[in-house]
């Protein structure tokens, strides 16, 4: 986390990268040592939100108007990217190719980008397509944090890494345990509040561990819905042989397109059961 802000411990991560191979390897060693005996400081456990003031027309003194950043120990994120480098991005063969820019060798990042094309596809061709876009802004961060756990397993994460997480960030059956959260302002940090919901903004493991949540939900829609037949990719007599386009995903944005209403409906159904699932 080079040239990023402290979070709570005041450790910076460029005080280590100065200190010398062996002083690194007494950290590493100290922090291993500490991982395997299930302990964790409480600074790993803290984090603090900052308010940044976005751009006109968003006005400075309404808070939901403001970008959160969530600071969090350096220690903690070294920690966790040599984790996710060990486990998280190992298992990404796993991951549907509908997720679009998330996923190595697809490189379309914007769900729009392949509507258009649908769109005109289908205009040029006087074919009948249907729609359906979700924002998930908001689905990720409320997300019940055991749920998301079952998914992780579901994708092969090894337990202790699913044990690490929940060490560190607690969960849902326990929400005393949880990360205690203060925002930040000018008039210093506010009181502390346990956040046991959601993949925490800011984490490292955060886009890894949103890509398999939706992977759970893309592919029960892939099982339910044929999605739209691409241009020059076989005909009638070859419908189980169809290149087809039923959904595309990145990040907050996701899109599915569909051949009739009544696979818009299966799809949406889906979506509609897994919220109540999810919490």
């Amino acid at each position: 986390p080079s040239g990023k802000a402290v979070g709570a411990g005041g450790f910076h991560a460029e005080l280590l990268r100065e200190a010398g191979e062996p002083t690194q390897r007494a950290f590493y060693d100290a922090m291993m040592s500490d991982v395997q005996g299930k302990r964790v400081p409480e600074e790993w456990r803290t984090v603090f939100y900052a308010l940044l003031a976005k751009k006109p027309p968003s006005r400075e003194d309404v808070v939901s108007q403001r970008r959160e950043i969530a600071l969090m120990a350096h220690d903690m994120k070294m920690l966790l990217q040599m984790v996710r480098r060990v486990s998280y991005q190992r298992i990404v063969g796993r991951v549907m190719s509908a997720q679009a820019g998330w996923l190595a060798g697809y490189g379309c990042g914007d769900p729009g980008a392949v509507a258009a094309h649908v769109i005109q596809q289908a205009r040029r061709l006087k074919q009948p397509l249907w729609l359906l876009y979700i924002d998930l802004a908001t689905f990720f961060p409320r997300i019940d944090r055991d749920v998301l756990t079952v998914a992780e397993a579901l994708h092969g994460l090894p337990k202790d890494v699913q044990h690490l997480a929940a060490l560190i960030y607690g969960s849902a059956a326990e929400p005393e345990k949880a990360v205690t959260c203060h925002y930040d302002s000018a008039a210093g940090l506010g009181d502390g509040f346990k956040n046991w919901m959601g993949a925490l903004m800011g984490c490292v493991l955060s886009p890894d561990r949103a890509k398999l949540l939706l992977n759970t939900v893309i592919v029960a829609i892939n099982a339910v819905c044929r999605g739209v037949k691409l241009w020059g990719h076989g005909g009638d007599a070859e419908l189980d042989g169809w290149r087809a386009v039923a959904q595309a995903a990145f990040a907050d944005d996701w899109l599915g397109c569909f051949a009739s209403e009544a696979d818009l409906r299966r799809a949406w159904q889906v979506w509609r059961i897994w919220e109540a699932a999810s919490g």
